[in-house]
């Protein structure tokens, strides 16, 4: 499958929104936390692990071409300031999605000389993510 056609929605609390211009999404990464119980007789010389309750469905970033009047680009700057965590999805084009709550926990603005004007957003995922 290739990554065209492939969106990233913002919640505005009635329905998602698509957010314009992206030009990538980052990595989703899930990771969870794990206990080392390597003993003095642990077979093999491995250190062995067993997994701990706890998982975290890190942090996405995104790069989109900047446009200060885009009503969504705003609202993403308008969520880094915002302490109430915000639904956002991300759908590929084969219609599988990716939603989870999240925080903007970084938005930046970059501007070069003989290119666009680019924006890095961070969005810090909270609580379980949902796969449809």
């Amino acid at each position: 499958m290739q990554g065209m056609g492939t969106t990233f929605e913002r919640h505005d609390g009635t329905s998602y929104a698509p957010v314009a211009a992206i030009l990538e999404i980052g990595e989703i990464a899930l990771s969870r936390d794990t206990s080392d119980t390597t003993t003095f007789d642990s077979a093999g010389g491995y250190r062995q692990y067993e997994a701990s309750a706890l998982r975290d469905a890190g942090e996405v970033q995104l790069t989109l071409v900047w446009d200060s009047a885009d009503t969504e680009h705003d609202a993403l700057r308008d969520d880094f300031g915002s302490d109430t965590p915000r639904d956002y999805r991300i759908t590929w084009p084969d219609g599988s999605a990716f939603t989870c709550a999240g925080y903007v926990t970084a938005f930046g603005v970059a501007t070069q000389l003989e290119d666009r004007v680019t924006c890095t957003v961070t969005v810090r995922w909270t609580g379980a993510p949902t796969w449809s």
